[in-house]
């Protein structure tokens, strides 16, 4: 019998074992996956895009002529795919678009076609193409909606690149070899009208060897270029030490409709240096390209110098480094460093992260390191995926979103494609307060706390965002403007709410004066009055079961909870009209309480009684343990039923629990948010409910109004947990009870 307790102890310890090993956290719950299958198989994918939203935005092609096993071209079918921020994917091809076919073949020389996509916030996408040859540089584009209706074009403008604001519209620029030409266009309409607004063409006097523009936080754009004032060959006998490469920037603001510039920011020396009178030893550093953004550490604005460093000296080769220039809007140059701690042995590409800090991305071929860099360019941390990741040309992409997220899109097989989203580290910049509409946290010192809204949320299982703009914060040193919040980037989701009514004392004791029966009648007629009052339609506001008794003001006042159910007409947006004064008309009801009206969800009335439950379902758990221990080896015939009967209810209800557990950390941003904060109890909740689902209902139970127990669930987990609850009373317990018995 010793043995069978050996076996039995043993069940129970790898069970817990399972348990701790399957929830704990690990780094790798930063990362979110799911994946989709296309609807049409064997695609390449080609471009990849995104609003500020959140919105990815990714074109496709099907492979057409093939060269020594390579694409080359694919066929004139747009295949475009929007992942939205829920997780949900749009499909949708465009055959109908007169776009000329060499645009879907690889440029001479790269890996990319002559066809680009850009997504914008109003949900419509901009695909620009080259309009008639591959020897001209005009520029075409169509706009279409992300559900794949295209509704307008742009017809005759000469572009390049493009950049993006939400509000400010766009700009499209190009360069030749002396001059650049901008245009900015106003933001698309429904319609996908736009309008020109402004146009420049500015004579650079220099041999433009790279050109970048993106948007300032004073409602503008700047264009920065750079390139050679004075080429000089490598070769060259002369030992004059001379200024051969620059760097300007220009602005653009549209409010006042004025340019400021070109200002010199940074110039590149070559020296010549001779030893002898027969050889000269000549050493060079070339700009080579420019990556510039808005400074979201600091202050102003950045541009990252890409360097190349040559010597004719026997056996030297080429070296790579990277600069990084700090600037203002006034073009003062505030700092110049060089970021030292790259390694540049193979190609990079380096992204500015709207949080602070940069991603680094090394690759040799189709093999990728992902680095996160502070803000002078040293390694911080690695990314959070594998290292190396292998991603093949046209099967894989990346994007980086506005909020400081990173997402790979790989394809699994032939129709199944993975989506991995991937949380960097947040650089967060200090502050001060400049007013007495915000203020400073005393416990961090960089927290500036404002006030947002006075109000509560109105609309159940909604989603609200909070905005700020651009230039509405400024530095006091240097009058710069700081980043701001976009639209959706901040967003807070409501659920269900629960409106708790506080009686007078009076009408306390009126209530509790009253029948169990007339009680309820009483709640039910509030919420009928109640219902007209705020208002809202009846069926949705009813009587909760329960009461609270409220001792905070020296005197019992009963707390009586209401429940607000969701809507399901989508176009009714009035829950608690902020319009409508909350005044209650002369009635009963006037006499025997206040409103004290809460839409937040941890303001749900405390189900103090589900703590208790907790407790017995973990000493329900070791009897039963304790009775197959050391009772059923009594009845040899028992002990396998007995232990069957304890093996399945501990499986039913551990797989449900981890089933529930998974589902709303993916699916339930609240619950998302309180895993995120109490992971440590998730496992031990887990052990217990081992013994009875019902453990879980502590997390929502609001116990003594903790934080650790007022999460929420979503109508699914309550169905999982109910269901469960019916199977496991048929399957486990009856027959444990008869046994028992």
């Amino acid at each position: 019998m010793k043995k069978k307790e050996k076996i039995v102890k043993f069940i129970v310890v790898l069970y817990i074992a399972f348990a701790l090993l399957s929830l704990l956290p690990s780094p790798s719950t930063q990362l979110n996956q799911f994946t989709y299958e296309d609807l049409q198989a064997g695609l390449d994918l080609l471009d990849e895009d995104k609003s500020n939203d959140g919105t990815i935005i990714l074109r496709f092609g099907k492979p057409l002529i093939r060269i020594n096993g390579s694409t080359t071209c694919w066929d004139m079918t747009i295949y475009l795919r929007i992942i939205h921020p829920n997780a949900s994917v749009s499909f949708f091809s465009i055959s109908n678009h007169n776009v000329p076919n060499f645009n879907f073949c690889l440029k001479n020389g790269t890996t990319r076609d002559y066809t680009t996509i850009w997504g914008f916030d109003q949900g419509l996408v901009l695909i620009y193409y080259n309009s008639s040859n591959v020897s001209t540089s005009a520029i075409m584009g169509l706009f279409m909606t992300f559900e794949g209706t295209v509704i307008s074009g742009i017809l005759k403008y000469w572009v390049a690149v493009s950049i993006s604001s939400p509000r400010d519209g766009f700009l499209f620029y190009c360069c030749g070899a002396l001059v650049i030409s901008w245009i900015h266009f106003s933001a698309p309409n429904s319609n996908g009208e736009i309008i020109e607004i402004a146009s420049e063409i500015i004579q650079t006097k220099i041999k433009v060897v790279s050109v970048t523009a993106f948007y300032v936080l004073e409602r503008g754009f700047a264009i920065a270029y750079g390139g050679n004032d004075s080429p000089s060959s490598l070769n060259s006998t002369t030992n004059i030490i001379s200024t051969t490469n620059v760097m300007y920037i220009k602005f653009y603001y549209l409010t006042t409709n004025t340019r400021r510039g070109p200002f010199l920011i940074y110039q590149i020396p070559t020296q010549t240096l001779k030893s002898n009178n027969s050889q000269n030893f000549i050493q060079t550093t070339t700009l080579r390209g420019l990556i510039c953004s808005v400074d979201f550490d600091g202050a102003g604005n950045i541009c990252m110098l890409i360097m190349i460093y040559q010597s004719n000296i026997t056996n030297t080769i080429s070296q790579q480094t990277l600069l990084k220039v700090s600037f203002l809007s006034s073009g003062s140059v505030t700092s110049i460093g060089q970021m030292t701690n790259v390694n540049f042995t193979y190609g990079f590409n380096l992204v500015p992260l709207r949080f602070g800090g940069y991603l680094m991305l090394v690759y040799q071929g189709d093999i990728n390191f992902g680095y996160v860099l502070d803000e002078d360019g040293n390694v911080y941390s690695n990314w959070s995926l594998p290292q190396p990741l292998v991603l093949p040309r046209y099967q894989s992409a990346y994007v980086a979103l506005a909020n400081n997220s990173f997402v790979i899109v790989e394809n699994q097989n032939n129709s199944i494609w993975n989506i991995t989203h991937d949380d960097l580290y947040r650089f967060y910049r200090q502050g001060n307060a400049s007013s007495q509409l915000c203020y400073l946290d005393s416990n961090d010192n960089k927290t500036v706390i404002i006030q947002v809204i006075l109000s509560t949320f109105n609309e159940p299982n909604s989603h609200y965002y909070v905005t700020i703009e651009n230039n509405f914060v400024k530095r006091s040193d240097s009058d710069e403007a700081l980043l701001g919040i976009d639209k959706n980037l901040w967003t807070l989701t409501t659920g269900r709410i629960t409106g708790v009514i506080r009686l007078t004392p009076d009408g306390s004791n009126y209530y509790l004066s009253l029948s169990s029966v007339d009680q309820q009648k009483f709640h039910k007629q509030l919420a009928t009055g109640l219902s007209s009052i705020i208002p809202i339609e009846d069926n949705r506001l009813t009587a909760t079961d329960g009461l609270e008794k409220d001792m905070s003001t020296g005197s019992l006042q009963i707390l009586l909870p209401f429940d607000i159910k969701d809507t399901t007409n989508l176009s009714k947006k009035i829950l608690i009209d902020e319009t409508y004064p909350m005044t209650i008309a002369p009635s009963l009801e006037t006499k025997n309480m206040r409103h004290c009206f809460s839409n937040n969800s941890l303001a749900h009335i405390a189900r103090n009684f589900a703590m208790f439950k907790l407790i017995f379902i973990a000493i329900d758990l070791g009897l039963r343990i304790s009775f197959f221990v050391n009772d059923a080896h009594k009845v040899p015939e028992l002990y396998i039923p007995i232990l069957i009967i304890l093996i399945i209810s501990i499986f039913i209800n551990t797989s449900a629990s981890f089933a529930i557990t998974v589902h709303e950390i993916s699916k339930n941003p609240n619950f998302s948010k309180w895993a995120s904060e109490y992971s440590q109890f998730i496992p031990i909740l887990t052990i217990i409910s081992a013994g009875h689902i019902e453990a879980l209902n502590v997390l929502t139970s609001k116990f003594g109004m903790l934080e650790i127990f007022s999460t929420t669930f979503s109508e699914v987990a309550e169905k999982i947990i109910f269901f469960v609850r019916i199977l496991c009373l048929f399957v486990c317990e009856i027959p444990q009870f008869i046994i028992q018995v």
